[in-house]
């Protein structure tokens, strides 16, 4: 379990942000496993990433281009009408056209990537033929820490950043489900290509939830104490 100066750490007290958590990765930690506070027991293996000290002394996941964390298939995993994602990042390079993967469903069924400047939330769906659509907003620059939520509600995906709502993308019917046995991983995608360089701070996911801004706001705002950011 992880600790920070010496106390357990709990994620967010409030009982309304823990409905609907299916993973949840607090990081402050040592060694190669990514601890799963949220009881669903979704550990993650950490390959070739290290543990970065911030001045607060909180710990987060360092990845350098080739880094990654694997948490294996588990159904917890895989939401099937509704999904909310809440992660912090610190991205050390933007560079135009290359893509960054930092949290995905294998197979790309649904998860987050940086593309140039531009961070965006993706889902596929399930009407005729499969439906990739997402949501994006650019990142204003590198070596600076960003809360990023997104929020699919089987309607529309919503995108925010620190907190607030930037952009909204039409979307509709069920979510596609990832090849039995494949991972969810943090820090690269299913092909193994496309990598992300820089810090990861707290990850959450919602399965078949819908957080509310009114929570995305709750979140940002612990998180940044929690973290000392």
């Amino acid at each position: 379990m992880p600790t920070f100066r010496g106390v357990r750490l709990v994620s967010n007290p409030s009982a309304v942000l823990r409905n609907g958590l299916a993973a949840e990765w607090l990081m402050n930690e040592s060694g190669s496993t990514l601890t799963d506070t949220s009881g669903n027991g979704n550990h993650g293996t950490i390959y070739g990433a290290s543990w970065y000290t911030l001045p607060s002394e909180y710990k987060v996941l360092s990845l350098d281009g080739d880094d990654y964390v694997d948490v294996p298939d588990d159904p917890t995993l895989n939401p099937t009408q509704c999904i909310s994602v809440e992660h912090w990042i610190y991205p050390e390079v933007l560079t135009s056209g290359v893509v960054q993967r930092i949290v995905q469903r294998k197979a790309g069924t649904w998860g987050t990537l940086i593309r140039g400047d531009l961070i965006r939330f993706y889902v596929d769906t399930t009407d005729d033929g499969g439906s990739w659509k997402s949501a994006e907003c650019t990142i204003p620059s590198t070596n600076k820490w960003y809360n990023i939520a997104a929020v699919y509600d089987g309607v529309k995906i919503y995108l925010y950043m620190d907190g607030e709502l930037r952009a909204t993308t039409p979307q509709s019917h069920a979510i596609n489900q990832p090849p039995a046995g494949a991972p969810l991983q943090i820090g690269r995608d299913h092909l193994n290509v496309q990598y992300f360089q820089g810090l990861i701070g707290v990850v959450r996911i919602y399965k078949d939830r819908t957080l509310q801004p009114w929570e995305i706001q709750a979140l940002y705002n612990y998180d940044k104490a929690l973290m000392g950011i």
